[in-house]
Protein backbone atom coordinates (compact mmCIF):
# COMPACT_ATOMS: atom_id res chain seq x y z
CA UNK A 1 0.00 0.00 0.00
CA UNK A 2 0.87 3.26 -0.90
CA UNK A 3 -0.25 5.79 1.82
CA UNK A 4 -1.15 9.14 1.85
CA UNK A 5 -1.94 12.10 4.49
CA UNK A 6 -4.34 14.88 3.80
CA UNK A 7 -4.57 17.62 6.65
CA UNK A 8 -8.13 19.84 6.86
CA UNK A 9 -10.13 18.28 4.78
CA UNK A 10 -13.58 20.55 4.43
CA UNK A 11 -16.04 17.52 2.71
CA UNK A 12 -16.31 19.74 0.06
CA UNK A 13 -14.10 17.67 -2.05
CA UNK A 14 -13.79 13.96 -2.51
CA UNK A 15 -11.38 11.73 -1.51
CA UNK A 16 -10.95 11.29 -5.41
CA UNK A 17 -10.21 15.00 -6.37
CA UNK A 18 -7.79 14.77 -3.11
CA UNK A 19 -5.61 11.82 -4.54
CA UNK A 20 -5.48 13.54 -8.20
CA UNK A 21 -3.91 16.45 -6.69
CA UNK A 22 -1.11 14.07 -5.12
CA UNK A 23 -0.66 12.49 -8.66
CA UNK A 24 -1.64 9.05 -6.95
CA UNK A 25 -2.39 5.78 -9.41
CA UNK A 26 -6.12 5.13 -8.68
CA UNK A 27 -8.06 3.94 -11.28
CA UNK A 28 -11.23 6.15 -11.99
CA UNK A 29 -12.66 4.72 -15.59
CA UNK A 30 -15.76 6.94 -15.36
CA UNK A 31 -13.98 10.09 -14.55
CA UNK A 32 -15.21 9.99 -11.21
CA UNK A 33 -18.88 10.01 -11.94
CA UNK A 34 -19.69 7.23 -9.53
CA UNK A 35 -20.76 4.40 -11.98
CA UNK A 36 -17.48 1.82 -12.60
CA UNK A 37 -16.59 1.06 -8.92
CA UNK A 38 -12.87 1.21 -9.77
CA UNK A 39 -11.34 3.94 -7.75
CA UNK A 40 -10.99 1.92 -4.67
CA UNK A 41 -8.70 2.96 -1.42
CA UNK A 42 -8.29 2.29 2.14
CA UNK A 43 -9.83 5.03 4.18
CA UNK A 44 -9.18 4.38 8.09
CA UNK A 45 -8.36 0.44 7.06
CA UNK A 46 -12.07 0.74 5.70
CA UNK A 47 -12.66 -0.01 1.21
CA UNK A 48 -13.91 2.77 -0.20
CA UNK A 49 -14.96 4.43 -3.62
CA UNK A 50 -12.67 7.95 -3.64
CA UNK A 51 -15.34 9.26 -5.45
CA UNK A 52 -18.25 8.95 -3.20
CA UNK A 53 -16.48 9.79 0.28
CA UNK A 54 -16.20 13.88 0.73
CA UNK A 55 -13.66 13.19 4.05
CA UNK A 56 -13.02 15.99 6.77
CA UNK A 57 -10.54 16.65 9.16
CA UNK A 58 -7.05 14.31 9.27
CA UNK A 59 -7.27 11.38 7.23
CA UNK A 60 -4.71 8.58 6.06
CA UNK A 61 -5.55 6.87 2.92
CA UNK A 62 -3.67 3.73 1.73
CA UNK A 63 -3.48 2.99 -2.65
CA UNK A 64 -2.96 -0.85 -3.10
CA UNK A 65 0.44 -0.90 -4.96
CA UNK A 66 -1.06 -3.60 -7.37
CA UNK A 67 -2.53 -0.40 -9.04
CA UNK A 68 0.74 0.65 -9.82
CA UNK A 69 2.27 -2.62 -11.06
CA UNK A 70 1.26 -2.59 -14.73
CA UNK A 71 3.38 -4.99 -17.31
CA UNK A 72 2.94 -3.06 -20.43
CA UNK A 73 3.71 -4.72 -24.00
CA UNK A 74 7.22 -3.63 -24.61
CA UNK A 75 9.77 -4.92 -27.43
CA UNK A 76 10.79 -8.97 -28.29
CA UNK A 77 13.23 -10.06 -25.92
CA UNK A 78 15.47 -10.41 -29.43
CA UNK A 79 15.48 -6.61 -29.94
CA UNK A 80 17.20 -6.06 -26.40
CA UNK A 81 21.02 -6.57 -27.39
CA UNK A 82 22.26 -5.65 -23.98
CA UNK A 83 24.38 -2.87 -25.42
CA UNK A 84 27.43 -1.49 -23.07
CA UNK A 85 26.98 1.86 -21.93
CA UNK A 86 31.00 1.88 -20.23
CA UNK A 87 32.02 4.73 -22.63
CA UNK A 88 28.49 6.67 -22.76
CA UNK A 89 28.24 10.44 -24.26
CA UNK A 90 25.08 12.04 -24.54
CA UNK A 91 24.76 11.94 -27.93
CA UNK A 92 25.25 7.70 -27.93
CA UNK A 93 21.67 7.28 -26.18
CA UNK A 94 18.08 8.53 -26.82
CA UNK A 95 15.06 7.30 -25.11
CA UNK A 96 11.79 6.30 -27.08
CA UNK A 97 8.31 5.77 -25.52
CA UNK A 98 5.01 4.08 -26.48
CA UNK A 99 2.28 6.64 -25.08
CA UNK A 100 -0.56 4.82 -25.16
CA UNK A 101 -3.68 5.93 -23.19
CA UNK A 102 -4.16 3.12 -20.40
CA UNK A 103 0.05 1.68 -20.50
CA UNK A 104 3.20 3.57 -21.01
CA UNK A 105 6.01 1.64 -22.47
CA UNK A 106 9.91 2.64 -22.63
CA UNK A 107 13.33 1.67 -24.30
CA UNK A 108 16.87 3.21 -23.56
CA UNK A 109 18.93 2.80 -27.04
CA UNK A 110 22.31 3.15 -28.00
CA UNK A 111 21.99 4.66 -31.59
CA UNK A 112 25.00 3.72 -32.51
CA UNK A 113 24.89 0.16 -31.98
CA UNK A 114 20.89 0.26 -32.79
CA UNK A 115 20.92 -1.70 -29.98
CA UNK A 116 17.83 -1.47 -26.72
CA UNK A 117 19.83 -1.37 -23.40
CA UNK A 118 16.88 -1.60 -20.96
CA UNK A 119 13.34 -1.63 -21.14
CA UNK A 120 10.46 -0.26 -18.43
CA UNK A 121 6.85 -0.33 -18.58
CA UNK A 122 4.07 1.49 -16.30
CA UNK A 123 0.79 3.01 -15.87
CA UNK A 124 -0.56 6.44 -17.68
CA UNK A 125 -1.87 7.60 -13.98
CA UNK A 126 -4.58 10.13 -16.61
CA UNK A 127 -6.66 7.28 -15.96
CA UNK A 128 -7.81 8.87 -13.10
CA UNK A 129 -9.57 10.94 -15.02
CA UNK A 130 -10.79 8.64 -16.78
CA UNK A 131 -10.64 5.56 -18.82
CA UNK A 132 -10.72 6.75 -22.60
CA UNK A 133 -9.77 9.75 -24.43
CA UNK A 134 -13.08 10.60 -24.95
CA UNK A 135 -12.94 11.53 -20.82
CA UNK A 136 -9.69 12.64 -20.91
CA UNK A 137 -10.85 15.58 -23.45
CA UNK A 138 -13.47 16.72 -21.01
CA UNK A 139 -11.38 17.04 -18.19
CA UNK A 140 -9.92 19.11 -20.98
CA UNK A 141 -12.47 21.30 -21.71
CA UNK A 142 -13.20 21.31 -17.50
CA UNK A 143 -10.05 23.31 -17.11
CA UNK A 144 -7.61 20.10 -16.24
CA UNK A 145 -5.44 20.18 -19.25
CA UNK A 146 -2.27 21.00 -17.36
CA UNK A 147 -3.28 18.67 -14.79
CA UNK A 148 -3.46 15.52 -17.29
CA UNK A 149 -0.36 17.13 -18.56
CA UNK A 150 1.71 16.94 -15.16
CA UNK A 151 0.39 13.56 -14.33
CA UNK A 152 1.63 12.29 -18.00
CA UNK A 153 4.77 13.97 -17.64
CA UNK A 154 5.60 12.75 -14.17
CA UNK A 155 4.88 9.40 -15.74
CA UNK A 156 7.28 9.78 -18.63
CA UNK A 157 9.94 11.10 -16.43
CA UNK A 158 9.69 7.87 -14.07
CA UNK A 159 9.78 5.52 -16.51
CA UNK A 160 13.52 7.71 -18.28
CA UNK A 161 14.73 7.32 -14.62
CA UNK A 162 14.14 3.97 -14.17
CA UNK A 163 16.02 3.67 -18.01
CA UNK A 164 18.48 5.13 -17.03
CA UNK A 165 19.29 4.09 -13.67
CA UNK A 166 22.46 2.17 -13.13
CA UNK A 167 23.77 3.87 -16.62
CA UNK A 168 26.70 5.99 -17.23
CA UNK A 169 23.90 7.77 -18.77
CA UNK A 170 22.17 8.34 -15.32
CA UNK A 171 21.07 12.04 -14.50
CA UNK A 172 21.84 13.24 -17.79
CA UNK A 173 19.76 15.03 -20.61
CA UNK A 174 18.96 12.70 -23.00
CA UNK A 175 16.90 13.10 -26.05
CA UNK A 176 13.35 11.33 -25.76
CA UNK A 177 11.62 10.58 -28.69
CA UNK A 178 7.41 9.91 -28.04
CA UNK A 179 4.90 8.04 -30.49
CA UNK A 180 1.47 8.23 -28.91
CA UNK A 181 -2.14 8.79 -30.05
CA UNK A 182 -3.20 12.19 -30.90
CA UNK A 183 -4.92 13.10 -28.08
CA UNK A 184 -2.34 12.12 -25.63
CA UNK A 185 0.62 13.79 -27.61
CA UNK A 186 -1.53 17.24 -27.39
CA UNK A 187 -1.95 16.66 -23.60
CA UNK A 188 1.60 15.78 -23.11
CA UNK A 189 3.06 19.17 -25.17
CA UNK A 190 -0.13 21.26 -23.36
CA UNK A 191 -1.40 22.00 -26.52
CA UNK A 192 -5.09 23.20 -27.06
CA UNK A 193 -7.38 19.93 -27.39
CA UNK A 194 -10.54 21.79 -28.10
CA UNK A 195 -10.54 20.86 -31.63
CA UNK A 196 -10.26 16.97 -30.97
CA UNK A 197 -13.21 16.87 -29.05
CA UNK A 198 -15.52 18.06 -31.56
CA UNK A 199 -16.77 18.35 -35.24
CA UNK A 200 -14.70 18.77 -37.45
CA UNK A 201 -12.04 17.24 -35.47
CA UNK A 202 -8.69 19.23 -35.72
CA UNK A 203 -5.82 18.62 -34.08
CA UNK A 204 -3.69 21.73 -33.58
CA UNK A 205 -0.29 20.20 -35.07
CA UNK A 206 -0.14 16.81 -37.01
CA UNK A 207 3.60 17.67 -37.56
CA UNK A 208 7.21 16.87 -35.60
CA UNK A 209 5.73 18.39 -32.02
CA UNK A 210 9.59 19.40 -30.22
CA UNK A 211 8.77 20.50 -26.33
CA UNK A 212 10.97 20.34 -23.12
CA UNK A 213 13.46 18.05 -24.61
CA UNK A 214 10.95 15.81 -26.35
CA UNK A 215 10.72 15.34 -29.82
CA UNK A 216 6.67 13.88 -30.44
CA UNK A 217 6.22 12.03 -33.63
CA UNK A 218 3.72 13.06 -36.30
CA UNK A 219 0.43 11.96 -36.68
CA UNK A 220 -2.06 11.81 -39.46
CA UNK A 221 -5.07 13.25 -38.49
CA UNK A 222 -7.43 13.53 -35.40
CA UNK A 223 -8.17 9.59 -35.21
CA UNK A 224 -5.05 8.63 -36.56
CA UNK A 225 -2.20 8.85 -34.41
CA UNK A 226 1.60 8.83 -34.59
CA UNK A 227 1.60 5.87 -32.82
CA UNK A 228 0.01 4.16 -35.40
CA UNK A 229 2.24 5.95 -38.44
CA UNK A 230 5.62 5.29 -37.09
CA UNK A 231 3.97 1.25 -36.55
CA UNK A 232 2.55 1.42 -39.72
CA UNK A 233 6.76 2.13 -40.94
CA UNK A 234 8.20 0.27 -38.69
CA UNK A 235 6.25 -3.32 -39.17
CA UNK A 236 6.63 -2.74 -43.20
CA UNK A 237 3.19 -3.55 -43.62
CA UNK A 238 2.81 -1.58 -46.55
CA UNK A 239 6.03 -2.16 -48.04
CA UNK A 240 4.84 -4.06 -51.10
CA UNK A 241 2.20 -4.50 -53.57
CA UNK A 242 0.15 -7.19 -51.60
CA UNK A 243 -2.93 -6.08 -49.79
CA UNK A 244 -2.50 -5.58 -46.13
CA UNK A 245 -4.32 -4.93 -42.52
CA UNK A 246 -3.27 -3.26 -39.74
CA UNK A 247 -4.83 -3.28 -36.79
CA UNK A 248 -3.97 -1.32 -33.52
CA UNK A 249 -5.99 -2.60 -30.95
CA UNK A 250 -5.92 -0.80 -27.96
CA UNK A 251 -8.38 2.04 -26.32
CA UNK A 252 -8.32 3.87 -29.68
CA UNK A 253 -8.69 1.16 -32.07
CA UNK A 254 -7.15 2.16 -35.20
CA UNK A 255 -7.07 0.67 -38.41
CA UNK A 256 -5.61 0.64 -42.36
CA UNK A 257 -6.09 -1.04 -45.17
CA UNK A 258 -3.86 -0.59 -48.58
CA UNK A 259 -0.51 -1.66 -49.94
CA UNK A 260 2.66 0.46 -50.88
CA UNK A 261 0.62 2.70 -53.65
CA UNK A 262 -2.25 3.70 -51.23
CA UNK A 263 -4.15 3.04 -47.94
CA UNK A 264 -7.37 3.73 -46.19
CA UNK A 265 -7.04 4.65 -42.37
CA UNK A 266 -9.65 5.05 -39.47
CA UNK A 267 -10.06 5.61 -35.97
CA UNK A 268 -13.01 3.57 -34.13
CA UNK A 269 -13.98 3.71 -30.28
CA UNK A 270 -13.18 0.52 -29.07
CA UNK A 271 -13.50 1.60 -25.98
CA UNK A 272 -11.21 0.13 -22.92
CA UNK A 273 -12.87 -3.40 -22.47
CA UNK A 274 -9.87 -4.85 -24.49
CA UNK A 275 -7.34 -3.30 -22.18
CA UNK A 276 -9.51 -4.52 -19.29
CA UNK A 277 -11.40 -1.00 -18.31
CA UNK A 278 -15.05 -1.00 -18.17
CA UNK A 279 -15.15 -4.75 -17.36
CA UNK A 280 -15.88 -5.46 -14.09
CA UNK A 281 -12.76 -7.15 -12.78
CA UNK A 282 -11.15 -5.59 -15.37
CA UNK A 283 -7.56 -4.38 -14.87
CA UNK A 284 -4.24 -3.57 -17.04
CA UNK A 285 -1.85 -6.34 -17.60
CA UNK A 286 -0.35 -6.58 -14.71
CA UNK A 287 0.99 -9.27 -12.30
CA UNK A 288 -1.89 -11.42 -11.24
CA UNK A 289 -4.07 -10.26 -14.32
CA UNK A 290 -5.86 -13.31 -15.87
CA UNK A 291 -4.45 -13.37 -19.58
CA UNK A 292 -5.47 -17.04 -20.50
CA UNK A 293 -8.89 -19.47 -20.10
CA UNK A 294 -9.56 -22.58 -21.24
CA UNK A 295 -12.86 -24.62 -20.18
CA UNK A 296 -13.63 -27.95 -20.52
CA UNK A 297 -17.27 -27.91 -19.94
CA UNK A 298 -18.24 -25.97 -16.76
CA UNK A 299 -14.01 -26.70 -15.47
CA UNK A 300 -12.49 -23.40 -16.05
CA UNK A 301 -8.46 -23.20 -16.29
CA UNK A 302 -6.74 -19.67 -16.27
CA UNK A 303 -3.57 -18.72 -16.12
CA UNK A 304 -2.23 -15.60 -14.73
CA UNK A 305 0.98 -12.58 -15.87
CA UNK A 306 3.44 -13.68 -13.61
CA UNK A 307 1.85 -16.90 -12.02
CA UNK A 308 0.52 -14.73 -9.64
CA UNK A 309 -2.78 -15.00 -7.99
CA UNK A 310 -5.76 -13.82 -9.42
CA UNK A 311 -6.38 -10.18 -9.11
CA UNK A 312 -8.42 -9.28 -12.34
CA UNK A 313 -8.84 -9.69 -16.07
CA UNK A 314 -6.94 -8.13 -18.92
CA UNK A 315 -7.71 -7.79 -22.53
CA UNK A 316 -6.61 -11.22 -23.61
CA UNK A 317 -8.16 -12.93 -20.84
CA UNK A 318 -11.41 -11.28 -21.11
CA UNK A 319 -11.14 -12.14 -24.70
CA UNK A 320 -10.42 -15.88 -24.15
CA UNK A 321 -12.69 -15.88 -21.23
CA UNK A 322 -15.81 -15.47 -23.88
CA UNK A 323 -14.86 -17.63 -26.48
CA UNK A 324 -14.53 -20.44 -23.93
CA UNK A 325 -17.59 -19.12 -22.62
CA UNK A 326 -19.50 -18.90 -25.97
CA UNK A 327 -17.96 -22.42 -27.06
CA UNK A 328 -19.12 -23.97 -23.99
CA UNK A 329 -23.28 -22.59 -24.63
CA UNK A 330 -22.90 -20.03 -21.86
CA UNK A 331 -23.94 -17.12 -23.65
CA UNK A 332 -25.27 -17.32 -27.39
CA UNK A 333 -24.61 -15.83 -30.39
CA UNK A 334 -26.30 -12.53 -29.70
CA UNK A 335 -24.50 -12.46 -25.86
CA UNK A 336 -27.01 -13.34 -23.74
CA UNK A 337 -25.57 -15.22 -20.37
CA UNK A 338 -28.20 -18.18 -19.88
CA UNK A 339 -30.40 -17.35 -16.69
CA UNK A 340 -29.33 -19.97 -14.18
CA UNK A 341 -26.14 -17.91 -13.91
CA UNK A 342 -28.11 -15.00 -12.93
CA UNK A 343 -26.08 -12.15 -15.37
CA UNK A 344 -22.54 -13.31 -13.61
CA UNK A 345 -19.95 -15.78 -14.97
CA UNK A 346 -17.24 -17.15 -11.82
CA UNK A 347 -14.05 -17.83 -13.52
CA UNK A 348 -11.73 -18.11 -10.58
CA UNK A 349 -11.37 -16.44 -7.46
CA UNK A 350 -11.96 -12.96 -7.82
CA UNK A 351 -12.62 -12.62 -11.05
CA UNK A 352 -16.00 -13.02 -12.42
CA UNK A 353 -17.49 -12.04 -16.07
CA UNK A 354 -20.76 -10.68 -16.05
CA UNK A 355 -23.37 -9.49 -18.73
CA UNK A 356 -22.68 -6.16 -18.93
CA UNK A 357 -19.17 -7.17 -19.49
CA UNK A 358 -20.42 -9.52 -22.19
CA UNK A 359 -21.72 -6.19 -23.67
CA UNK A 360 -18.48 -4.21 -23.14
CA UNK A 361 -16.66 -6.54 -25.33
CA UNK A 362 -19.60 -6.77 -27.94
CA UNK A 363 -19.06 -2.86 -28.35
CA UNK A 364 -15.45 -2.85 -29.08
CA UNK A 365 -15.30 -6.28 -31.29
CA UNK A 366 -18.26 -4.66 -33.13
CA UNK A 367 -16.32 -1.39 -33.68
CA UNK A 368 -12.98 -2.97 -34.84
CA UNK A 369 -14.52 -5.13 -37.16
CA UNK A 370 -16.79 -2.71 -38.59
CA UNK A 371 -14.24 -0.49 -39.12
CA UNK A 372 -12.24 -3.15 -41.07
CA UNK A 373 -14.89 -4.42 -43.54
CA UNK A 374 -15.42 0.04 -44.16
CA UNK A 375 -12.75 0.47 -44.92
CA UNK A 376 -12.47 -2.91 -47.02
CA UNK A 377 -15.38 -1.38 -48.77
CA UNK A 378 -14.33 2.23 -49.11
CA UNK A 379 -11.19 0.99 -50.64
CA UNK A 380 -12.81 -1.30 -53.34
CA UNK A 381 -10.40 -4.12 -52.22
CA UNK A 382 -12.07 -7.50 -50.34
CA UNK A 383 -11.43 -9.72 -47.89
CA UNK A 384 -9.89 -12.35 -50.26
CA UNK A 385 -7.59 -9.78 -51.23
CA UNK A 386 -6.26 -9.04 -47.75
CA UNK A 387 -2.99 -11.34 -48.20
CA UNK A 388 -1.65 -10.22 -44.23
CA UNK A 389 -3.27 -8.93 -41.22
CA UNK A 390 -0.76 -6.89 -38.86
CA UNK A 391 -2.74 -7.07 -34.74
CA UNK A 392 -0.13 -4.77 -33.48
CA UNK A 393 -1.23 -2.53 -30.14
CA UNK A 394 -1.66 -3.55 -26.22
CA UNK A 395 -2.23 -7.09 -27.10
CA UNK A 396 1.20 -7.64 -28.26
CA UNK A 397 2.48 -11.55 -28.87
CA UNK A 398 -0.33 -12.78 -26.13
CA UNK A 399 -3.45 -12.16 -28.52
CA UNK A 400 -4.71 -15.31 -29.18
CA UNK A 401 -5.51 -15.15 -32.93
CA UNK A 402 -7.81 -18.33 -33.26
CA UNK A 403 -9.83 -17.42 -30.07
CA UNK A 404 -10.30 -13.82 -31.23
CA UNK A 405 -11.28 -14.72 -34.78
CA UNK A 406 -13.41 -17.02 -33.07
CA UNK A 407 -15.68 -13.89 -31.41
CA UNK A 408 -15.21 -11.68 -34.44
CA UNK A 409 -13.03 -9.68 -33.32
CA UNK A 410 -11.21 -10.53 -36.48
CA UNK A 411 -12.75 -12.05 -39.51
CA UNK A 412 -12.71 -16.24 -39.25
CA UNK A 413 -11.32 -15.87 -42.75
CA UNK A 414 -8.20 -13.87 -41.94
CA UNK A 415 -7.18 -16.55 -39.18
CA UNK A 416 -3.91 -18.10 -41.00
CA UNK A 417 -3.17 -14.73 -41.82
CA UNK A 418 -2.65 -12.78 -39.13
CA UNK A 419 0.44 -11.71 -37.69
CA UNK A 420 1.37 -10.17 -34.20
CA UNK A 421 4.25 -7.80 -35.00
CA UNK A 422 4.33 -7.08 -31.32
CA UNK A 423 4.75 -3.14 -29.87
CA UNK A 424 5.03 -1.68 -33.19
CA UNK A 425 4.69 1.87 -31.78
CA UNK A 426 8.03 1.70 -29.82
CA UNK A 427 9.31 -0.08 -32.68
CA UNK A 428 9.15 2.88 -34.00
CA UNK A 429 10.05 5.17 -32.14
CA UNK A 430 13.38 3.46 -31.86
CA UNK A 431 13.61 3.05 -35.27
CA UNK A 432 13.58 6.70 -35.85
CA UNK A 433 15.95 7.81 -33.10
CA UNK A 434 18.38 5.02 -34.72
CA UNK A 435 18.05 6.72 -37.88
CA UNK A 436 16.28 3.59 -40.02
CA UNK A 437 12.92 5.82 -40.29
CA UNK A 438 13.58 9.18 -41.61
CA UNK A 439 11.44 12.29 -41.76
CA UNK A 440 11.05 12.08 -45.37
CA UNK A 441 9.76 8.27 -44.79
CA UNK A 442 7.43 9.64 -42.42
CA UNK A 443 5.96 12.06 -45.13
CA UNK A 444 5.35 9.82 -47.70
CA UNK A 445 3.61 7.51 -45.43
CA UNK A 446 0.82 10.21 -44.78
CA UNK A 447 0.64 11.20 -48.04
CA UNK A 448 -0.23 7.82 -49.28
CA UNK A 449 -2.82 7.90 -46.73
CA UNK A 450 -6.86 8.75 -46.83
CA UNK A 451 -8.26 8.81 -43.31
CA UNK A 452 -12.18 8.04 -43.30
CA UNK A 453 -14.33 9.28 -40.82
CA UNK A 454 -16.41 6.63 -39.99
CA UNK A 455 -18.97 8.83 -37.65
CA UNK A 456 -20.55 9.89 -41.52
CA UNK A 457 -20.60 6.21 -43.17
CA UNK A 458 -23.82 4.91 -42.80
CA UNK A 459 -21.93 1.58 -44.33
CA UNK A 460 -19.77 1.70 -40.87
CA UNK A 461 -23.15 2.19 -38.52
CA UNK A 462 -25.07 -0.91 -40.58
CA UNK A 463 -21.71 -2.98 -40.22
CA UNK A 464 -21.16 -2.02 -36.43
CA UNK A 465 -24.78 -3.57 -35.21
CA UNK A 466 -24.19 -6.72 -37.17
CA UNK A 467 -20.76 -7.08 -36.03
CA UNK A 468 -21.97 -6.84 -32.26
CA UNK A 469 -23.15 -10.47 -32.42
CA UNK A 470 -20.64 -13.31 -32.29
Amino acid sequence: MKEYTFENCNGSVSLLELLREEGAAVSAECGGRGTCGKCIVYLNEEQVRACSVFPRGKIKVAVPETQEVIVAEGLSPETEKNGSDKNFRRADYAVCVDLGTTTIAGALVDINTKSVISQATGVNSQRIFGADVITRLEACENGRRDELKNAVRRDVDKIKRELLKDTAAENTDVPVYIAGNTVMTHIFAGMETAGLARAPYSPADTGFIKTDGFVLLPAVSAFVGGDVLIGMIASGAFDTGEVTAFIDIGTNGEIAVGNRDRIYAAGTAAGPALEGGKISCGGPARIGAVSAVDMAGRLVDVKTIGNGRPECICGSGIIEGVYEMLKNGIIDVNGNMLDEYGGVFRLCQNVDITQDDIRQVQLAKGAVRAGLETLLDVSGFSSSDVKKVYVAGGFGRNLNVRKACGIGLINPEFTGRTVLPGNTSLLGAVKYACGDITDRMIEDMKEKISVINLADSDKFSEAFIRCMNF
